[in-house]
């Protein structure tokens, strides 16, 4: 593995700061690990409404707040080894595994504040639409090491959209037959 984050110490239950200590006893990672954790914690708890993960370079999720295992239906500790792939529908999966597989070999940096609508796949198999923001953190030769996330569930925001949409077409409609039935009473 590029980055040497290997399945035996990104699995189910692994602690940033037994991640980031792995990196720097490998030489990946220059800084003081308690700090950089220290850091990266209280980033993802200072917006406790929004849904945080951090993603290794190799697809695996590192770290997820509760709020992010809680909207993708996982326990505490399950998102923590998980491939992010496994959270991406199965209908477009292998195009994310692609695109993924060659922003590693070729990456570019993403402005900052980039976000997209998304279609998430919950542990049950369920899809919700989400809104992603994500930072990818380079190493010194501009290769990926990690992408910190958030999420926010927009279910609410595409409901009330589909009822304006529907609401907006029974205008439509009223406004056609009110034209219709006042053109009629015209010609009798």
């Amino acid at each position: 593995d590029m980055y040497k984050l290997s399945p035996d110490v990104v699995k189910p239950g692994c602690s940033l700061q037994r991640l980031i200590q792995h990196r720097k006893d490998t030489g990946i990672f220059k800084g003081d690990v308690e700090p950089y954790c220290r850091k990266i914690m209280d980033e993802m708890t200072h917006g406790k409404a929004m849904s945080h993960y951090v993603q290794a370079s190799d697809g695996r999720i590192v770290l997820a707040n509760p709020s992010a295992s809680k909207l993708l239906g996982y326990g505490a500790d399950e998102l923590v080894g998980t491939p992010v792939d496994a959270l991406v529908p199965d209908s477009i999966r292998p195009r994310h595994a692609a695109y993924r597989e060659a922003y590693g070999h070729a990456p570019r940096p993403r402005p900052m504040g980039t976000q997209m609508e998304l279609v998430a796949r919950r542990k049950d198999g369920s899809d919700l639409w989400v809104l992603s923001r994500a930072i990818v953190e380079y190493d010194a030769t501009g290769r990926p090491l990690t992408m910190t996330g958030s999420i926010a569930d927009l279910t609410k925001t595409r409901e009330l959209e589909q009822e304006l949409r529907q609401s907006q077409k029974l205008e439509a409609i009223g406004t056609l037959a009110g034209g219709i039935a006042h053109d009629f009473n015209n010609i009798l």
